[in-house]
């Protein structure tokens, strides 16, 4: 939308570490409805045993992920998390 020329905007802070992706608010006040269509790490050493995210307050449920090892990338493809929601997503050892 065009909305951020009425100053409608909504800034998010991603921080990865220790194999946790942390999605937070940095402001507030525009919530749109666009969902993550998916998640790309790069550099990663490993596979991990498992991939895990936990949207607000909800139960943490298991995702699905493709792992290349010669690019050493990770896809998590359709986590269906919102764009606007915080979230941390886990990745097993």
């Amino acid at each position: 939308t065009f909305d951020f020329k009425q100053g409608k905007f909504c800034l998010r802070r991603f921080v990865f570490s220790k194999g946790t992706l942390k999605g937070e608010a940095v402001t507030s006040g525009f919530a749109p409805v666009n969902t993550i269509e998916r998640v790309v790490i790069l550099g990663l050493g490993a596979a991990p045993s498992a991939v895990k995210i936990q949207i607000g307050d909800e139960t943490a449920r298991e995702l699905t992920f493709d792992y290349d090892a010669n690019a050493k990338t990770l896809v998590v493809r359709k986590p269906a998390m919102p764009a606007a929601g915080d979230f941390t997503m886990a990745l097993g050892e």
